[in-house]
């Protein structure tokens, strides 16, 4: 993926989280009741709540929430974004990746000592 189309997610970010969470929300919005949507999972109604409160809360599973997804016909789409409205292309230059054209990032290289996997290779300038 190249930086401008992570620049492109951003904005998607910018929408926010709606009341009451993303499910209850696309479960509204498709007309299904909790006792629909339950049916589907092959779960008590009661269980539903549970998973809209886990993930409007945060503490809802990947695996969950998938699966409450699929079960309403959706796909899950996880993305990051850059806080504060910031751009890729800014977090990349404040971690200091070289941004070779408009589309793509070079990784810097970074020299690092060679690998130590015993004491006995240890030299005094590991040390220092």
């Amino acid at each position: 993926m190249t930086i401008n189309e992570l620049d492109h997610t951003r904005r998607l970010a910018r929408a926010g989280v709606p009341e009451g969470g993303w499910l209850r929300a696309v479960r509204k919005a498709l007309g299904l009741s909790m006792a629909q949507l339950a049916r589907r999972l092959s779960l008590t109604p009661a269980a539903i709540p549970c998973f809209e409160k886990a993930e409007a809360s945060g503490a809802i599973s990947l695996r969950s929430l998938r699966r409450v997804a699929e079960a309403m016909d959706c796909e899950l789409v996880v993305r990051l974004v850059p806080r504060g409205g910031r751009s890729f292309r800014d977090l990349a230059r404040k971690e200091g990746a070289v941004i070779v054209s408009d589309s793509t990032i070079q990784e810097e290289k970074v020299l690092e000592e060679p690998a130590v996997h015993s004491w006995s290779q240890v030299t005094e300038s590991h040390l220092l």
